[in-house]
């Protein structure tokens, strides 16, 4: 990464501070959103809270492992945006991906901690999503469901166009990598987008992990904004803002 790119991790600090404070039964810090399962008098809600602006900061792309070819680059996820709280990267005007920083844990205590990365490459007027997590610290994560869902902004409620399921494996500290579905492969969405409509994604998901009974929730992250889906889409916001 660019040495001059000064990470911020301001958001996920002071995350992760609330998150201890208010001492929940169950909470995730993603990108600077707090998750957190509150429960009183017998009763747990789930409650969302945004640290910081929400923009998502920018970085620049790997280098390519050839002259010519941007879908083959080199594999930095380890490294990229391990000082930040949540990064985007555009690789070309098709493609873009987004990391986000997360950790999670129960009443005060932080349990563990992972990073949850996405890529997306547009095939014509056809998203694709490739994702990767990556086991930091804590016990075996053991994934639920992850989802890249395609969305259509909107003023108001943003509208739905369908969506793809990254299945992940589990994660540890002998096998801290999984993509879904695989680090060279991507789920298409079925739907074929419309060429005078605006959208963007949202990748979420959940998992467990050993020793606690907990479901652990984590905050939503995005590649960008993108339209001119006829023939092909492209992007015209990266990274994300709000």
């Amino acid at each position: 990464m660019d040495a001059s790119v000064q990470l911020d991790d301001s958001a996920q600090r002071a995350c992760i501070a609330e998150a201890t404070r208010l001492a929940p039964v169950a909470w995730t810090c993603m990108a600077g959103v707090l998750t957190a399962e509150i429960r009183t008098a017998g009763r747990t809600r789930t409650e969302v809270k945004q640290f910081g602006s929400g923009q998502v900061q920018m970085t620049p792309p790997p280098a390519r492992t050839t002259a010519d070819d941007f879908g083959i680059l080199a594999d930095d996820y380890d490294s990229w945006c391990e000082g930040g709280t949540v990064c985007g990267r555009k690789i070309t005007d098709y493609i873009a991906e987004v990391k986000g920083n997360g950790a999670y844990g129960v009443n005060t205590t932080v349990v563990g901690r992972i990073d949850f990365v996405v890529r997306q490459a547009f095939n014509g007027p056809y998203p694709r999503w490739r994702g990767l997590l990556i086991w930091d610290s804590g016990p075996t994560v053991r994934p639920n469901l992850f989802w890249a869902d395609c969305r259509i902004n909107r003023s108001g409620p943003d509208g739905f166009c369908g969506n793809v399921e990254l299945d992940f494996s589990n994660i540890t500290s002998t096998s801290w990598r999984s993509w879904a579905p695989s680090s060279t492969g991507y789920n298409q969405l079925s739907t074929r987008l419309s060429n005078n409509t605006t959208y963007h994604d949202d990748l979420h998901g959940s998992f467990k992990a050993d020793g606690y009974s907990q479901t652990f929730g984590l905050g939503t992250i995005h590649t960008g904004r993108w339209r001119q889906c006829g023939p092909n889409c492209k992007y015209y916001q990266v990274p994300w803002l709000p």
